[in-house]
């Protein structure tokens, strides 16, 4: 697993495991959610994580193993649906399927990471696929 600039790209590792990494890692915590303010008895609030993952089975697995670990869970299942899930609702964290139907992963993450108001969202890349050195690299 490689992390550069808040984008980290899990591949050939057992999903749980790298899950279980990135919840664990306080620094996923958005920036741009100000705890200060928040009294003694409140909650921080929950983050939204969007799945954007086109196989069903695995949306379904993540989205259950995900709202188990206190995330509210968007979810898409192609580059546009997921495109206008991000612009309405500003996920804190996208869990991102490498290879979707009608786009590349890379190519949506780099979209994120251009767009101002998204700068600050953390994107975790997946795929099942074989992949090479320079693909785990560029994401």
């Amino acid at each position: 697993m490689v992390r550069r600039s808040k984008t980290l790209y899990a591949t050939n590792v057992g999903l749980p495991i790298a899950l279980q990494h990135a919840i664990d890692q306080q620094s996923l915590q958005p920036e741009r959610m100000d705890y200060l303010d928040l009294e003694m008895s409140e909650l921080p609030p929950t983050p939204n994580l969007l799945i954007i993952e086109d196989t069903l089975s695995l949306l379904r697995l993540y989205s259950h193993v995900l709202s188990q670990a206190g995330y509210s869970i968007l979810e898409a299942t192609s580059g546009k649906e997921a495109r206008e899930v991000i612009l309405s609702r500003l996920p804190d964290i996208v869990l991102l399927d490498r290879v979707l139907p009608d786009t590349d992963g890379s190519i949506l993450c780099q979209w994120i990471k251009e767009t101002p108001q998204l700068s600050q969202t953390y994107v975790i890349m997946l795929s099942a696929l074989k992949t090479s050195e320079d693909d785990r690299v560029s994401g």
